[in-house]
């Protein structure tokens, strides 16, 4: 029994993730379904877990490997999907699927890096019953373009930044990606920030591109938002003015 709820675990967690990359088309996928069945089967057999833990191991070393293959691929079909939505063609469920699942694993991947935005995307997933969601933090206080605003004298604004502060090595990038195009009001000794958590209908976004090129098209979360697979909100930010 114990060996049986441990297999089911591991696929819960790992299958989705495999699917996704099969379905999307990259070459690691059906490695990683080889990978795993290999490990769930010596497992099965030995009783010892050490053979998932090969085969997680492995399974990583040869993703990070072929990151740069499967991009290619993502960057390529992905603006092939964004070309197709607008021309007004619909996306399979499958494609759509595809999507669906470039949006969680930036939020898994992104977190670190930008855990604002990440935060922000993720609850896409997830519909609110006013389409607005209050969060209380200053990790934006030290941005420059923020600065500006406040020591402009002017109440209220909007905050804008541009795609070259996008790129993760501009020191603007976290506060660039999740708070873009925000109005700000300032009252008494604190900043209130609004921002659409919405995409535009077509954008590509580019976060990195040396050595290997990771981009978005931001129009195919829109499409999905309109699809009712993302749940797009305002989110509002409130911070003290030191």
């Amino acid at each position: 029994m114990k060996k049986k709820i441990v297999i089911a675990i591991i696929s819960f967690l790992t299958l989705p993730f495999i699917f996704w990359n099969i379905t999307f088309g990259f070459l690691v996928g059906y490695i990683l379904a080889c990978i795993f069945s290999y490990g769930i089967y010596r497992y099965y057999k030995s009783n010892k877990a050490k053979w998932l833990g090969y085969s997680i191991l492995i399974g990583f070393v040869i993703y990070i490997f072929l990151l740069p293959i499967t991009l290619n691929v993502m960057n390529t079909k992905t603006a092939s999907y964004q070309e197709r939505v607008s021309t007004g063609q619909d996306l399979s469920i499958i494609e759509k699927w595809n999507v669906y699942g470039i949006n969680l694993t930036a939020c898994i991947v992104a977190f670190p890096v930008v855990p604002e935005a990440a935060m922000e995307m993720g609850l896409m997933m997830f519909p609110c019953a006013n389409e607005e969601r209050v969060f209380d933090g200053s990790f934006f206080m030290n941005s420059q373009v923020v600065q500006n605003a406040i020591k402009s004298g002017k109440a209220k604004g909007l905050l804008q930044w541009y795609q070259k502060h996008y790129n993760l090595t501009h020191s603007e990038s976290r506060v660039a990606i999740a708070l873009n195009m925000s109005t700000y009001e300032i009252k008494g000794d604190s900043i209130y920030l609004k921002i659409p958590i919405r995409y535009p209908k077509k954008c590509r976004s580019t976060f990195i591109s040396y050595p290997v090129t990771i981009r978005i098209e931001e129009g195919l979360f829109c499409y999905l938002d309109e699809e009712g697979w993302l749940f797009g909100y305002d989110a509002y930010w409130k911070a003290k003015i030191d």
